[in-house]
């Protein structure tokens, strides 16, 4: 919850530390699909650098195939 406040504040260096803290603590939390996403969104929105889209992508699919959040991660897979 507090990371998607940050998220949606705008406070994307707040939203990653907190997207990154609770993948370390909580690597199989049911909240784990959507932390990998909002994170990468944060880290591009804070760098305009589209790279993390695709990271987030890249580890969703492997890792949560059939997952909502792999499936709003789809359009990333075009980013190189």
């Amino acid at each position: 919850g507090i990371g998607k406040s940050n998220f949606e504040r705008e406070e994307f260096d707040k939203a990653i530390a907190t997207f990154s803290s609770l993948l370390e603590r909580h690597p199989k939390s049911d909240s784990t699909p959507e932390a990998i996403f909002l994170r990468g969104v944060s880290m591009y929105k804070s760098t305009h650098d589209p790279k993390p889209l695709r990271a987030s992508y890249d580890k969703l699919t492997a890792e949560y195939p059939d997952n909502e959040w792999t499936k709003r991660a789809y359009p990333y897979r075009l980013i190189n």
